[in-house]
């Protein structure tokens, strides 16, 4: 039966196939950029894969010079690098980097891979771009940014396709080029807020507020401080109780944009001492999705580290609040007041008192806790020096990243 289709499909391959037939002027190996950019642009017209595929059959079969035909596969490469439909960019690229393997082609492979991988990434395959990205040399002899670059590319790839693990090993790899003073701010931003993001993944709050402090403070632009000012808050919220957590809530609550971010409602629970309860902590837990993603995971099991780590933010809050309103408290009374059970209250409890965020003392027969109160002069007196510590403390950490 005829299949009109089918007839102008082969028809037009016919056509293509005649206009590549002329690769004569391929052979000798000074044929110029003209004539291989004018072989180029002969593959390209009506592109399809079909088409493609035969261009590049006939290329194979033809007799066409060795250094010649790295430059026509890069040329090919270069604009296919341009075309809009990003499916058939990739699908074309990978029959040009399958014949650079097969052929051995090493003359401006890595031209060729460096747009491969850009293609790969734009299609959203991360991890295969990364993998495309680790073939080329170690980077030697140049510049600190340079080297960064790279490194960064290939861990942003890993990180966008859930490799965290993989992405820490470049991120370690990174830390040796990177300079505060002397770093590209894009780099610099862009190393900030990947190390901030992996931080993240691995539960480490306070860790990844520093990284996003940086990007606070470096970012050029509005919108990236905005996001390096939103993220350190919420990691920072995120966070053990600790004087330097403290001091970087201190901080941020400072910035005149800090009240237009979306989770300032629960910054204003800290700073004025007041309960947080449970329709506020879901509140602030729906509006950090896009930053923890693991906020919306349950609380037990690996995933659920973020909502673990909120849960413990408002318990020690709301026990903060709490001692200041009572000199003793039996715990199962203290954990109704502060929405949690008894058991997690009274850990919670233990571990405040062990790492000195709170100065109380719990008595196992009654169950109560009791909490000590200084005076106004003495407890001034402590938080000027604990800020002097804690600034210290800041200081040195900044300066081990410069």
């Amino acid at each position: 039966m005829y299949n009109r289709q089918s007839h102008e499909k082969e028809e037009v391959l016919k056509r293509n196939f005649q206009k590549f037939m002329n690769f004569d002027a391929l052979s000798s190996p000074s044929a110029s950029p003209e004539v291989i950019s004018s072989v180029t642009e002969a593959a390209m017209t009506n592109l399809s894969e079909d088409s493609f595929a035969q261009f590049m059959s006939n290329a194979l079969d033809a007799k066409i010079n060795f250094d010649v035909f790295s430059k026509l596969l890069l040329s090919l490469a270069e604009s296919l690098s341009k075309i809009n439909d990003l499916t058939l960019q990739l699908s074309c690229l990978r029959k040009i980097v399958s014949t650079i393997e097969s052929r051995k082609v090493s003359d401006r492979k890595y031209g060729i891979l460096e747009i491969f991988a850009q293609s790969l990434i734009d299609n959203h395959f991360y991890f295969d771009a990364a993998k495309i990205l680790e073939q080329f040399p170690a980077p030697e002899g140049e510049s600190d940014a340079d080297i960064l670059e790279y490194y960064l590319k290939i861990g942003e790839c890993y990180l966008n396709d859930g490799y965290t693990d993989k992405a820490f090993q470049y991120l370690q790899k990174m830390s040796s080029h990177v300079f505060q003073l002397s770093t590209p701010p894009p780099l610099l931003n862009r190393f900030d807020q990947l190390r901030g993001t992996l931080h993240i993944s691995r539960g480490s709050f306070l860790d990844a507020a520093y990284a996003f402090t940086r990007l606070w403070n470096t970012a050029k632009t509005t919108d990236l401080k905005l996001t390096g000012l939103r993220n350190a808050t919420v990691c920072a919220i995120l966070a053990p109780a600790s004087k330097n957590r403290s001091l970087l809530l201190h901080r941020f609550t400072e910035d005149e944009n800090i009240t237009s971010l979306a989770e300032y409602s629960i910054l204003e629970y800290i700073v004025k001492g007041k309960f947080i309860d449970k329709m506020a902590r879901d509140e602030f837990r729906s509006k950090i999705v896009d930053i923890v993603p693991d906020v919306a995971s349950e609380a037990d099991g690996a995933s659920g580290s973020a909502i673990r780590a909120l849960e413990a933010f408002s318990t020690q809050h709301n026990i903060s609040v709490a001692q200041k309103m009572f000199k003793s408290i039996e715990i199962g009374r203290l954990a109704r007041l502060v929405g949690d059970t008894p058991a997690r209250v009274e850990e919670q409890l233990r571990r405040m008192i062990a790492d000195g965020s709170m100065r109380a003392a719990i008595d196992q027969p009654t169950n109560t806790v009791e909490f000590e109160h200084e005076e106004t002069r003495v407890v001034k007196d402590r938080n000027i020096g604990d800020f002097c510590q804690c600034t210290s403390e800041t200081a040195a950490k900044l300066a081990a990243l410069l």
